[in-house]
């Protein structure tokens, strides 16, 4: 007897494709921005004291970003996924 599983990929121009790829990109940005503030607050950083607030956003936010590419070239050899996000407008 067969037992036959009727599951599918979500797709990624769907709504659902899209929350989901939303969602992982912003926790991406929020995780890899606010977590080494915290650590730097806690420890009483000296460099989180002279870049102040909005310089330490704009640093973290091209760091992250930056680290977004190795991370989508990984994603892309070993899982063969060309695109995190798809938007009628733009992919990631």
């Amino acid at each position: 007897m067969q037992i036959f599983l009727n599951i599918r990929a979500i797709d990624s121009k769907s709504l659902l494709g899209s929350i989901i790829g939303g969602g992982i990109i912003s926790i991406y940005f929020f995780l890899g921005m606010t977590v080494p503030y915290i650590l730097m607050k806690t420890k009483n950083s000296q460099m989180l004291e002279k870049l102040g607030i909005i310089r330490y956003s704009i640093v973290a936010f091209l760091f992250v970003s930056m680290l977004g590419l190795p991370i989508k070239m990984v994603l892309k050899l070993v899982f063969h996924l060309k695109y995190i996000w798809v938007t009628p407008w733009f992919n990631i």
